[in-house]
């Protein structure tokens, strides 16, 4: 690889974020120093189809006394502990000095995939996955109809990983603000495109499919790739190859290329260390009200995770990473050779 000049990624180095406008310190050299620190010991996955105890399963009785209907695919429902209460108090503090807080407003939802307790997006059929990618679609579509959100994030936390249930799901919170990350990210692609007249995401999915070597998976409509940023040890990107701003722009072909790339990460995932891969994934889209923004923005989804060099050793950020810049002991090149290797023997 060569920018003008020859350049060893082997050595450590700083990689610039143009999205977020941040740097990553990449120390591949790390990875091969011996490992005496902490084990992780991950959720044991149930072989049930159907768990008694579990508050997602169809039939069963939540938290909240309410019972579940005996759904047979996707399933959606308020969240009987919500983060968000949708009450408007309009109570604030100010001090002019440097003290501020004040009241937010939303909705929490859960999102469950499939009624079969035991199943994995990366297990899933193409056609039932992409119900849930209908589904993101459509609530998205009508929380964003709600005068006062502004943003309505999807994510899910799996593998033991920030979920308190391992029923497949995902969750769904609407907000009445701009989320940080999704500031950041409006004024990279806008710095980008105010400097180059172009979209930044889809220079690099122009230009990563010419260097090919941080691509991990591809179909017609989207692109999955180990960003040349990475921090997390095998995070990826999931790009639409055309552009598009928003997840509503995806029509029913993109939403089942979706469907099947989704499928092939989650299972890529869980071959890589032959365990229930702990992780975190995020969709990004143009902010609500940000209607001059849409040739700049690009819809994209995060996957950050968590394992490092084994299924019982986990990345954390701690030290330099919390108090000086993210770092990380794996190329992004590497991470996607070895991601892609695994694809291919899937397929």
């Amino acid at each position: 690889m060569e920018y003008g000049r020859t350049f060893n990624f082997n050595k450590p180095h700083l990689r610039y974020n143009p999205l977020k406008e941040e740097y990553v310190l990449v120390c591949a050299n790390r990875l091969k120093r011996p490992w005496q620190g902490g084990d992780e010991k991950l959720l044991d996955r149930s072989e049930a189809t159907y768990d008694k105890n579990c508050y997602m399963c169809p039939t069963n009785k939540r938290a909240n006394g309410k019972i579940n209907p005996a759904y047979k695919n996707v399933y959606i429902f308020d969240n009987d502990y919500p983060a968000l209460l949708s009450e408007n108090t309009e109570d604030y503090i100010e001090d002019p000095k440097w003290k501020e807080a004040k009241n937010v407003r939303g909705f929490c939802r859960v999102l469950c995939y499939t009624p079969l307790h035991n199943e994995t997006m990366g297990k899933m059929k193409i056609e039932d996955i992409k119900l849930v990618v209908d589904a993101w679609q459509e609530q998205i579509n009508e929380l964003e109809s709600v005068d006062f959100i502004k943003y309505v994030q999807i994510f899910e936390n799996r593998g033991g990983v920030g979920n308190s249930n391992p029923h497949p799901h995902c969750q769904i919170w609407a907000v009445d603000f701009i989320p940080d990350d999704l500031t950041k990210e409006t004024n990279g692609q806008k710095k980008y495109f105010t400097n180059n007249k172009r979209c930044l995401l889809c220079d690099i999915v122009k230009d990563e499919l010419i260097e090919i070597e941080r691509i991990v998976f591809e179909n017609e409509s989207w692109l999955i790739l180990v960003p040349f940023w990475a921090v997390w040890p095998y995070e990826t990107i999931v790009i639409p190859k055309q552009h598009i701003s928003h997840l509503s722009g995806a029509d029913n072909k993109s939403k089942l290329d979706l469907s099947e790339a989704l499928k092939m990460l989650i299972s890529t995932y869980d071959a890589l260390f032959d365990v229930i891969m702990p992780l975190s994934f995020g969709i990004h889209y143009v902010p609500k009200g940000y209607d001059g923004m849409h040739e700049s923005w690009h819809l994209h989804i995060h996957f950050n995770p968590l394992l490092l060099r084994s299924k019982s050793v986990r990345k954390f950020m701690a030290g330099f990473e919390m108090f000086a810049v993210p770092q990380r002991d794996i190329t992004a090149e590497d991470a996607a050779k070895k991601l892609k290797e695994i694809i291919e023997n899937i397929k």
